[in-house]
């Protein structure tokens, strides 16, 4: 699952303040780190704020013809941070990565681009985790709708996960699990949607032998006791 998205709010000087105290804590733990702005002149300007406190950092955007060394540079951990534009805000995939988005209530930001840019962190296998830190003067729609939809997706995510990790289960049950019936006019069609239910759980489950059936209140009540000794089954199955 991807991050969920941090929004903390700060006006003026103060959103300067929380990105110090943010950038500092992650290269303290000595993680790498994105910080993204808006446009290139913020780039420039927030590089020039950040490289007074903290060195080892470097500024990237689509006007620097070096990208591509600056880039691998930064890779091999010459650099600790990289101020950047939406040049990185995809195609770009580094371990234990962090990001801070500066300004992320700006109107270049819509809700895609937000969550293409929390998508660049937990990227890895070694590091599935991290942390995504949206910094802006205010809340807007396109930053709660991006949280929102990050939110939700990892919630789908899980839920697939989990009929998966189920449906695992299931199929590890003995292969001899059978409802016994005769087909006859009254109870066939019942019985056939009986039978395609459970075969989408077990896909070798075969419906054999017979069963005295004579009115459609039999067949019903078969099919109940049938379908109660299977779940109760599939309820041990988990003890």
């Amino acid at each position: 699952p991807l991050p969920v998205p941090k929004l903390v709010i700060g006006k003026s000087i103060i959103k300067y303040l929380l990105l110090c105290k943010f950038l500092y804590k992650f290269l303290k733990e000595t993680k790498p780190v994105f910080i993204f702005t808006p446009t290139i002149e913020e780039c420039e300007s927030t590089f020039f704020f950040l490289s007074l406190f903290f060195k080892g950092g470097m500024k990237i955007h689509s006007k620097r013809e070096d990208r591509q060394q600056i880039i691998a540079d930064f890779r091999n951990k010459k650099y600790r941070y990289l101020v950047t534009t939406a040049v990185l805000e995809r195609g770009v995939t580094y371990n234990n990565l962090q990001v801070i988005v500066f300004k992320a209530d700006h109107s270049v930001y819509s809700c895609h681009a937000l969550t293409q840019i929390a998508g660049r962190v937990g990227r890895k296998k070694d590091h599935p985790e991290g942390e995504v830190i949206y910094i802006a003067n205010e809340n807007n729609e396109e930053i709660t709708k991006s949280i929102n939809d990050i939110s939700t997706a990892n919630k789908n995510l899980q839920n697939i996960v989990r009929r998966t990790v189920i449906h695992q289960r299931f199929n590890t049950a003995p292969k001899h699990i059978r409802i016994i019936f005769r087909w006859n006019n009254n109870s066939y069609h019942c019985l056939v949607k009986v039978v395609i239910a459970l075969r989408t759980i077990r896909s070798d489950f075969k419906p054999i032998g017979f069963v005295n059936s004579k009115t459609i209140c039999q067949c019903i009540i078969f099919i109940i006791l049938c379908m109660h000794q299977y779940f109760r089954y599939m309820e041990n199955g988990f003890s």
